[in-house]
């Protein structure tokens, strides 16, 4: 066996509790917001100017058809309001404590101006505290000993965009191979 482990994960863009991020965020004003932002962010940023099209196009097209929807189902009191089984199982942090205890490692990419950018940081301290036995949801402890095998790599990218003007595969794979 070579690496952090025989099997591990990479993950991009990973939120934490989507039912806040996506009904809060999202589905009150983001979706609406991403369309002005992206454009003013890349005249700040013009080497995220590439994915531009892309994200504007994702986030158009999930405000026609997913956002509208969801909106609908959760502010009726639908399958999809909070605390239902919907949002349990599309909560990793529901996963975080098996993860550890089935030893795979995850390398996690997340971005600054994504919408689920507090996922990311969330999650790898939950990975850090099960491998302590502590909650997963709990704050770290100031001089917690972490572990290389959940690692969080964050960045000035947008959604779907995690890495641009970064060699991800390479980083990646070197975080296998160590």
């Amino acid at each position: 066996m070579t690496g952090p482990s025989a099997a591990g994960s990479a993950a991009a863009c990973a939120g934490s509790d989507r039912y806040n991020e996506l009904s809060t965020s999202y589905l009150a004003l983001t979706g609406m917001l991403n369309a002005v932002n992206h454009p003013v962010e890349t005249a700040q940023a013009p080497a995220a100017a590439s994915a531009l099209p892309t994200v504007e196009g994702q986030h158009l097209g999930d405000l026609l058809t997913f956002g509208g929807a969801a909106a609908t189902n959760v502010l009726l009191g639908g399958s999809q309001a909070y605390g239902g089984a919907s949002w349990h199982a599309r909560n990793p942090v529901s996963s975080l404590a098996r993860i550890v205890a089935n030893h795979i490692a995850a390398f996690l990419v997340g971005d600054w101006y994504d919408l689920f950018q507090r996922g990311e940081p969330l999650n790898c301290s939950g990975l850090q505290n099960a491998v302590d036995g502590r909650p997963v949801w709990a704050p770290m402890q100031p001089g917690q000993k972490v572990t290389g095998r959940y690692q969080l790599l964050t960045g000035p990218w947008y959604h779907l965009a995690a890495g641009t003007g970064v060699d991800l595969d390479r980083l990646q794979l070197q975080w296998f191979d160590t």
